[in-house]
């Protein structure tokens, strides 16, 4: 699970309807769960953002949610290193790619868009291109040459560190103290954990690899980079047409289909 595939979750959770067809009435699971009051919060640029209320949502919840995007990040390096042994990165991307379309498609299904706006589309496929296409095959690549336990703390720290700059630049958002300590962590983290030696050696170049082991450092970040861009316009595209499980498809069937083509016209890729 993706954080894209939470949060496809949480919303097919809340906009689910009850028998009478309504997901705001009394008693209904959108009540039970939260309410989403749109408002404007200072320093957000005129963002719309959620409320959650206390008197119906259990505190733990939130933290749940990020207990699970926690551990999915995590587990999901495992799973490629295993995986991708013996494997292509194309075959791992495109097996990867299809469970991912698949699984939103199936949300999707139940929750269309009534309203399709172009835009928003073609920001849900550039969303995409850079997430599920640069930032997945960045980090598979990482996960091959550094292992997970190196590549993965990267990545996610990388990812938050491109979101706290976007969000000051393009969302006017408030540069705090404890914001720029957290940066501050986050760099030291890497520089921490730069200092290992990856997974497939003592420094010099893993077999097969094409390059130095330092170098392989760079694809972490750079998945980091792409996966926060890529919230970045999947942000806008929502804003076009609120529909989290459908711009999740478009994103990974666009992909998918990149690479399938890249597999059929390079055959030995």
């Amino acid at each position: 699970l993706s954080d894209t595939t939470l949060d496809v979750l949480i919303n097919q959770f809340l906009s689910a309807p009850t028998r009478s067809g309504n997901p705001r009435e009394p008693g209904s699971r959108y009540r039970e769960l939260c309410r989403y009051q749109r408002h404007v919060q200072p320093g957000m640029g005129g963002r719309v953002a959620p409320i959650i209320d206390d008197y119906n949502t259990p505190w733990t919840m939130p933290i749940a949610f990020a207990v699970a995007a926690a551990f999915s990040f995590a587990a999901a390096g495992v799973f490629v290193k295993r995986g991708i042994d013996g494997n292509s990165l194309v075959t791992a991307l495109l097996i990867s790619l299809s469970v991912t379309a698949f699984v939103t498609a199936v949300f999707a299904a139940f929750d269309m868009p009534q309203e399709l706006s172009l835009l928003a589309v073609a920001l849900f496929a550039a969303s995409g291109v850079m997430g599920d296409g640069i930032g997945r095959a960045a980090f598979f690549g990482a996960v091959d040459r550094l292992g997970p336990s190196i590549s993965t703390p990267i990545q996610t720290a990388a990812y938050p560190a491109v979101a706290l700059i976007g969000g000051v630049l393009l969302f006017s958002e408030t540069l705090t103290v404890v914001r720029v300590l957290g940066a501050a962590a986050i760099v030291s983290g890497i520089w921490a954990l730069t200092g290992q030696n990856p997974a497939g050696g003592d420094g010099s170049p893993r077999t097969g690899a094409g390059f130095g082991w330092h170098w392989a450092y760079l694809l972490p970040v750079a998945a980091g980079v792409a996966f926060g861009i890529s919230d970045f316009l999947r942000k806008v595209g929502l804003d076009e047409t609120p529909n989290p499980a459908f711009g999740a498809t478009v994103a990974a069937a666009t992909v998918l289909a990149i690479w399938g083509a890249i597999a059929l016209s390079v055959p030995h890729v």
